[in-house]
């Protein structure tokens, strides 16, 4: 981590080996706005049957994002499958925050905030419409699905 470009944002994908020490010594290297932790929930769980734990415990101090990886270790690339796996094992995840990961987390690490991942004038954001949420929570069900509207 050391040997990164200390100017440049940093995109950490996976993370299932991630300790805490690990955490610690990426905040030491690097302003936290620069660090943007990537998480792949299904093919995490593809690959290894587990997820990032330590930085879903340490969560409210990381800018976590959300992402799909690619069809060689994922059966979709739906965002909503992603969301859906989040919210199934780890209930007290709120919607709300899982969704900020996959828009306008996502828009910052790739350096288009300016442009998209939320609802400001001048920015294009995508709308996607996601049915079949349960209240109270609200919380996805297996039955959620998403349309994209914009």
């Amino acid at each position: 981590i050391e040997s990164l470009p200390k100017t440049r944002r940093i995109l950490l994908v996976h993370n299932t080996l991630t300790q805490k020490k690990d955490i610690e010594s990426v905040f030491f290297q690097y302003q936290n706005d620069q660090v943007f932790w990537i998480l792949c929930p299904n093919s995490n769980l593809y690959i290894e049957n587990k997820l990032p734990e330590h930085l879903i415990s340490n969560r409210n101090n990381l800018q976590i994002c959300l992402g799909t990886d690619s069809l060689a270790s994922n059966s979709s690339l739906s965002m909503l499958e992603e969301m859906k796996t989040l919210q199934r094992v780890y209930p007290s995840i709120s919607l709300e925050e899982i969704i900020a990961w996959s828009s306008i987390n996502g828009a910052r690490a790739l350096g288009l905030e300016d442009q998209f991942g939320s609802f400001e004038v001048g920015k294009k954001p995508g709308v996607v419409l996601i049915d079949h949420i349960s209240y109270p929570g609200p919380m996805l069900t297996t039955q959620s699905r998403s349309v994209r509207l914009v």
